[in-house]
């Protein structure tokens, strides 16, 4: 674009682009104004496959015991790097790793943790079963993973397409669409939601 900027956004494995304007205040440039793309570009490793990224189902440790005990609103279902659930938990609790595993018998854990000491473990019997959910540490990751997956269930989608962006000289970053907004740092950690 004309007098116009692009820039990338790494979220997990995926590359989102945000294409911006020059704002000036009397001819000093002060941020960039546009909005964020929808179309996705997704890289992946040469092992990757279906099964989903090395980066979000890798080992995630947690406590064998402890932590607050309840039952999950959803299914315990995979978090693959490129879906929509991803990136939005990666604006909401940026970094957390994930694992994954499925036994024979159809049992399903999901295991999140952050560098902060957070951790979610979510245990189901079958892919149809509500899971039994233990988290710890100064953040609720799976509360946050459910808060994502219903905003994604009634909108249909992450709202991150199409929204509005304003790309600060810092390098930090507005998202927003309609009443929905996140706020990055330059290094892409959420601010606020």
């Amino acid at each position: 674009m004309a007098g116009g900027a692009a820039t990338r956004w790494p979220a997990g494995d995926d590359v989102r682009e945000h294409s911006a304007d020059r704002n000036r205040d009397k001819g000093q440039q002060r941020s960039r104004d546009g909005t964020h793309e929808w179309d996705r570009a997704i890289f992946t490793t040469a092992d990757d496959g279906i099964a989903g990224s090395k980066s979000l189902d890798a080992p995630a440790h947690v406590p064998v015991d402890g932590g607050d005990v309840g039952r999950g609103r959803y299914p315990v279902a995979r978090i693959r790097s490129h879906s929509d659930v991803a990136v939005m938990l990666e604006l909401a609790v940026p970094r957390v790793r994930h694992q994954f595993e499925e036994d024979s018998d159809g049992r399903r854990t999901a295991r999140m943790v952050h560098a902060d000491g957070s951790w979610a473990e979510a245990v189901a019997g079958s892919v149809d079963d509500l899971p039994i959910v233990r988290q710890g540490g100064p953040r609720r990751l799976w509360d946050a993973l459910e808060h994502v997956r219903r905003d994604w269930l009634l909108r249909g989608s992450t709202p991150v397409y199409g929204a509005h962006v304003v790309i600060n000289v810092d390098g930090s970053m507005v998202v927003t669409r309609g009443q929905w907004q996140v706020c990055l740092d330059a290094a892409g950690l959420s601010s606020s939601r």
